[in-house]
């Protein structure tokens, strides 16, 4: 966890920087200007709280900080993100960034993973800061003051398209459902979150619960832990495997503890499995492979 906040502590200084340059680099066009100056004034605030979260997790007491780190930042991620900006910021002073390239940049990054990254910590050590509580609102009217102004352009060139991107079609979702399986709350809601944007997203403390979910819906997707009480991972994918067969191509497990003998149960199913932590970007993957299995996936 630690290495996640001090990263995001960086991370969301650097996006201050990019905007405070942006601000500067389109100064004759006012109304982009200030977009980038107020996406500034976000982002520091933003890496204040990070600043502040991580000295005080730090002076933590290690029975205090959660049990189980969910997700991780690999290097291959923080390079990926990283150049969400950099690849810009490095044309502003060659003079060759154009209006639609920027906005092109600050969308791809606003809607990655980072974000996910800044609500699994806000949610995981949610009690060190009382600004935690106005984060998620802060995080949407963030994202809000960038459509608002691709709304303000309208059908110019440099907004052709882009409203598309970031707009979320809810029809095209709303028969899709995942099912997340985890005796562990935070996890539970972390998972929701990162996968929101996939379709419904239904909830089992257990796979006695689940079980009980599997008879009101079909689920395209299922990821679910395996040690929990009343009814473990496996048990409950055997007994869901008896009323629908192929369930393995549409069936995920995410533990924390893998054995020889779960891996030759996973191989001998044919399952695919990752293991706890993950970055946010492997549980993306995994679970959009799934979709594609999916007789829903062309709709």
């Amino acid at each position: 966890m630690q290495d996640i906040i001090d990263w995001l502590v960086e991370f969301e200084q650097s996006a201050a920087k990019f905007y405070t340059e942006a601000a500067e680099y389109f100064s004759d066009d006012a109304e982009l200007s200030r977009l980038a100056r107020e996406m500034a004034e976000d982002e520091q605030w933003h890496a204040e709280i990070m600043a502040a979260t991580a000295k005080q997790y730090r002076e933590m007491d290690e029975s205090a900080k959660p049990p189980v780190s969910l997700v991780k930042v690999d290097v291959d991620s923080k390079r990926r993100i990283a150049k969400l900006f950099s690849d810009c910021a490095a044309k502003f002073p060659l003079g060759e960034v154009t209006k639609r390239e920027f906005l092109e940049s600050i969308i791809e990054a606003e809607y990655s993973e980072w974000n996910t990254y800044l609500l699994y910590v806000t949610k995981s050590v949610k009690g060190l800061t009382d600004r935690f509580e106005t984060l998620p609102a802060k995080m949407n009217a963030h994202k809000g003051r960038i459509e608002n102004y691709l709304h303000q352009l309208g059908d110019s060139p440099e907004a052709a398209g882009l409203i598309e991107r970031i707009v979320r079609l809810p029809d095209l979702w709303t028969d899709r459902f995942l099912l997340v399986v985890d005796d562990d709350n935070m996890i539970l809601e972390l998972l929701k979150a990162i996968l929101e944007s996939k379709g419904v997203v239904d909830c089992a403390h257990n796979g006695k619960e689940a079980l009980e979910k599997f008879g009101d819906k079909y689920y395209d997707v299922t990821i679910s832990d395996i040690d929990m009480p009343k009814m473990g991972g496996i048990e409950f994918f055997h007994k869901v495997k008896e009323t629908y067969p192929d369930v393995n191509e549409r069936f995920i497990f995410f533990t924390g503890r893998i054995t020889s003998e779960r891996e030759g149960f996973f191989r001998e199913n044919n399952l695919k499995y990752l293991s706890k932590p993950a970055s946010i970007e492997s549980i993306v993957v995994a679970i959009d492979e799934l979709l594609k299995r999916s007789p829903k996936y062309s709709l």
